[in-house]
């Protein structure tokens, strides 16, 4: 997600559970990204604006890793997403605002 004076954007990925609430807005299927193994949904309530230093010096100390990019078009339904889920934050949406990719 979009990046804004060393800022980042942050969407987390959970894992959709039998008998336990997830945001429909944008589900992710095994196959779409390397990463996801099972039926997979964004968590617009848990997105956060972070230093973008503190994620290099986390991945760097071994405490976060790197997987593959998404595609366009995943990215795409992630950021529409932004709009269309009721559990986004409007300082969320303000921030990919004025920070959407051009």
């Amino acid at each position: 997600m979009p990046i804004r004076r060393g800022k980042v954007l942050l969407a987390t990925f959970s894992s959709v559970k039998p008998n336990e609430y997830f945001d429909p807005t944008c589900l992710i299927r095994p196959g779409e990204h390397p990463f996801v193994k099972r039926e997979t949904w964004v968590n617009y309530a848990w997105c956060r604006i972070e230093p973008l230093q503190k994620l290099k010096n986390g991945i760097n100390a071994g405490l976060f890793r790197l997987h593959e990019p998404v595609d366009q078009s995943l990215l795409a339904r992630i950021c529409q997403g932004l709009f269309d889920s009721p559990q986004a934050r409007p300082v969320h949406r303000a921030f990919y605002l004025v920070n959407q990719p051009a």
